[in-house]
């Protein structure tokens, strides 16, 4: 991402904005649901699964010298490296469809595309399983490329389509939808996971994204967007430059909220990363009587606790969606942090199974509020014209987190394995956590709440109509091949 301080000129924004009622709200978070079913069984069950089956016994070679002996180490290497396409695909792909040319708007034909790629890599990641370790590496950076093809145009559709009297809401809506996703990822891959049945969660999973990316192409609606002014001329430095740049001098509530998120969302990140094996080689939790259930291992307790988390985040986003349009974002926001703060030291402290099922409470809370008003927040501070790519940009904070918390996670895990410690190694896991929220925190007061002035520029929209011709291209090519292969 370059960032840059140029003042630009002046344009009207998008108009396609309306009243959304009730209807609409479940349309447009139909997508958000469905992603995060896909991220909440990969990111959470899938990898850590088959990362600890496939990890060879003698670690991971590579040119000879072993770069990975332990499965915390191993995690790191499989989810860096993807996340880092994330982050840039996203901001990437929403800037394109910014200035896309279509009769069926500019969001939903990436979300066709995105949908339908990801479909064929979860299926790839699957049969990873009867590839090898690398082969779950190669479909995991797949994945993460195909579905922010859609996903980063897929979050411009908020500044795009609702009044900023409703973003509020309808950020608490969409926090409302992840929570729901997160929830029945959860209860979905326990059960699948616990009867060893990986088959049959992916073609779970497969189902709902297909299904979640059909309802909100057939029944949210975008404006035409294929009489677009004719863009100027210009260099092919520019092009790239547009594209992957923010204006810095105009939007630094934006850059600030942006680390601020970072920060917020590895302390959050953290902790979902390494939750099931803490509760592994901590807690050793086995055939555990949970008020007369019996949890037979560790995965089924996390699923517990997921299921926990999620609820109180799902009632937090509902409730801080509708109080973020009366009292405001940051309170809310630096609230959420210190609800995550306790979350995040009650591992630290507490061994008991039960009493951390009650605490995972604060990291429930921490999360709903701080998605459903972050989003409104982030939202306030970009311009319309510009919003997938801003979107997108915003979006780099979240990818950032999932891939350097395991970083972290990583090197502590190479200073205290060697002794044999696990509850000093996951007890320093859990305070850099907490160490993250408290930094976040902190940044969110170089935060100005303010709604902002739109603008665009020619080098901009030159650069979007230069990506939509080679996007245009690609797909004519991948045609001609499919109708020479048939």
């Amino acid at each position: 991402m370059i960032v840059t301080t140029a003042n630009q000129p002046m344009a009207k924004a998008d108009p396609a904005a309306y009243k959304m009622r009730g209807l609409d709200y479940l349309w447009f978070c139909a997508y958000q649901f469905a992603f995060t079913v896909l991220w909440g069984a990969i990111g959470q069950f899938i990898i850590p699964s088959l990362n600890e089956r496939l990890l060879p016994a003698e670690g991971l070679r590579l040119f000879g010298l072993t770069v990975a002996d332990n499965k915390l180490s191993a995690l790191g290497w499989i989810t860096f490296p993807g996340l880092i396409i994330a982050a840039f695909a996203q901001p990437m792909f929403g800037a394109i469809s910014d200035g896309w040319r279509s009769k069926v708007g500019k969001r939903v034909p990436f979300v066709f595309i995105g949908t339908t790629l990801t479909l064929i890599s979860v299926l790839g990641l699957t049969l990873s399983i009867l590839l090898g370790w690398w082969w779950l590496l190669f479909f995991y950076g797949l994945t993460q490329l195909f579905s922010n093809i859609a996903f980063g145009p897929y979050h411009g559709l908020l500044p795009d389509r609702v009044l900023a009297e409703d973003r509020g809401k309808a950020s608490g809506a969409l926090g409302a939808a992840q929570m729901s996703g997160q929830i029945g990822s959860a209860i979905y891959m326990g059960i699948s996971l616990s009867r060893n049945d990986l088959a049959g969660a992916s073609l779970g999973v497969i189902i709902i994204v297909a299904l979640g990316g059909l309802v909100n192409i057939l029944l949210l609606r975008e404006q035409p967007t294929d009489q677009l002014p004719t863009s100027p001329r210009i260099s092919f430095g520019q092009r790239l430059t547009s594209i992957v740049s923010i204006n810095a001098k105009r939007y630094p509530d934006f850059v600030w909220l942006l680390v601020a998120r970072l920060f917020s969302l590895m302390g959050f990140t953290t902790i979902t990363t390494y939750a099931l094996y803490y509760i592994q080689d901590v807690i050793k939790l086995k055939n555990y009587n949970f008020f007369g259930l019996i949890l037979p291992d560790a995965t089924a307790g996390y699923t517990i606790i997921l299921v926990i988390v999620i609820s109180f985040s799902f009632i937090s986003a509902i409730i801080s969606g509708f109080l973020t349009d009366r009292y405001g974002r940051k309170p809310l926001i630096a609230l959420s942090g210190v609800f995550g703060i306790l979350g995040a030291l009650a591992l630290v402290f507490f061994r008991d199974f039960t009493l951390l099922t009650i605490l995972s409470t604060f990291t429930g809370l921490f999360f709903g509020m701080f998605t459903a008003v972050d989003w409104a927040m982030v939202t306030d501070l970009i311009p319309r014209s510009q919003a997938g790519k801003y979107m997108g940009v915003s979006n780099l904070a979240t990818a950032g987190a999932q891939a350097l918390s395991p970083v972290f996670g990583t090197v502590i895990a190479s200073v205290l394995n060697p002794n044999l410690n696990s509850v000093a190694t996951y007890s320093a896991i859990m305070v850099g956590a907490a160490i993250y929220y408290l930094i976040g925190i902190l940044l969110l007061t170089k935060v100005n709440e303010k709604k902002v002035e739109d603008e665009i520029d020619g080098a901009f929209r030159a650069a979007l109509a230069w990506l939509s011709m080679l996007f245009r291209k690609l797909l004519r090519y991948c045609k001609i091949a499919a109708l020479v292969i048939q």
